[in-house]
């Protein structure tokens, strides 16, 4: 593949960060390559992934240390499946991308994997939440782009799980990854400002903070930089 390439083909993982991380800096638009990167993400639909309905990891994702693009969380096969799969549908569902995967069922999952009020414990212990703080993150980001049926009741579930989390003296969450969730929060932010503004006000100190760091040039600092630099 020339260098120009969005695809990485040994790894669904640095495939999804690239794409990402060129958007946040508005250097990707719709292209010819940016549909072949969209056509191979969509092709690892099916076996191989959370359970069978969703976008696979390469084999070599599941060395990865940290399942998320901010390097936060320790990564497991689990997670690497989980986050991998969401941020795909993330990915494909911003794009309007529905050639080559199940879309339906695939949603149908993940809005099954949400609980709510109505649903039985003890899987899950509240509205919004879905194995993991990390997790239900990607799934958020996940929700918020494809827009399923109650997408909104679910966002503003998992809006009020992260508003009621619990704080660390240092003043970030103690449960949820603080630069992967405000990565979270910013896909949130244009439909729900009304929920998402007090989170931020919350961890404002801390967030300012991050801001005045100098961003490295790898790609985890990147993105941490991505997620406070729409904050202000």
């Amino acid at each position: 593949m020339p260098e120009t390439s969005l695809i990485v083909r040994n790894s669904l993982a640095k495939t999804l960060w690239k794409l990402e991380d060129l958007r946040y800096s508005g250097h990707l638009k719709k292209s010819p390559e940016l549909t072949e990167a969209l056509e191979w993400i969509a092709c690892r639909y099916g076996e191989g992934s959370y359970r069978d309905v969703m976008i696979a990891p390469a084999k070599s994702d599941f060395q990865l240390k940290h399942p998320t693009p901010t390097n936060e969380g320790t990564a497991s096969g689990a997670n690497i499946k989980h986050i991998l799969g969401e941020e795909s549908v993330h990915i494909l569902s911003y794009w309007n991308y529905s050639k080559h995967w199940d879309r339906k069922k695939t949603l149908d999952m993940i809005v099954r994997c949400f609980r709510t009020d109505s649903d039985p414990p003890p899987k899950y212990d509240r509205p919004g939440v879905f194995c993991c703080a990390t997790c239900s993150i990607a799934r958020l980001r996940a929700i918020a782009s494809s827009k399923p049926a109650g997408w909104e009741t679910i966002c503003r579930d998992g809006l009020d799980v992260i508003t009621n989390a619990s704080m660390k003296d240092s003043g970030r969450w103690k449960r949820f990854p603080f630069y992967y969730t405000l990565l979270g929060l910013r896909e949130l932010n244009d439909k729900f400002p009304g929920q998402v503004q007090p989170i931020i006000d919350k961890v404002r100190p801390s967030v300012e903070r991050a801001q005045a760091k100098s961003a490295g040039k790898d790609l985890g600092s990147r993105f941490r930089k991505h997620a406070v630099d729409w904050i202000k």
